[in-house]
């Protein structure tokens, strides 16, 4: 019987990140590489840099990833991955919030 609770990507149900800090400012910018264990091609590391501002009482963010270009396997499984990240850390931050 198959466990739909186990997710694989590209053949992995167990997934690791490795980054390197690059550049932060807080609480405005963070800039790190990135290497995935569950993309198509796991190296050469890409980068992703995150920018906060402050607009109309809110918080705005900018999440850009850079270095995908030669990668479309890596594009495809990121359109759906970073919007389920920031959602995850929405809900975490409202949560600490609410605390």
């Amino acid at each position: 019987m198959k466990d739909d609770s186990v997710m694989v990507i590209n053949g992995l149900d167990t997934f690791e990140a490795h980054v390197e800090t690059l550049e932060y400012s807080l609480p405005r910018t963070l800039v790190y590489t990135w290497i995935a264990n569950w993309k198509d091609q796991p190296s050469p590391a890409t980068e992703v840099a995150w920018g906060l501002s402050a607009s109309q009482g809110r918080t705005h963010r900018k999440v850009t990833h850079r270095g995908r270009a030669k990668m479309p396997g890596a594009r495809k499984d990121d359109a759906g991955g970073w919007k389920g990240v920031i959602g995850l850390l929405r809900d975490f931050l409202e949560k600490r919030g609410a605390e």
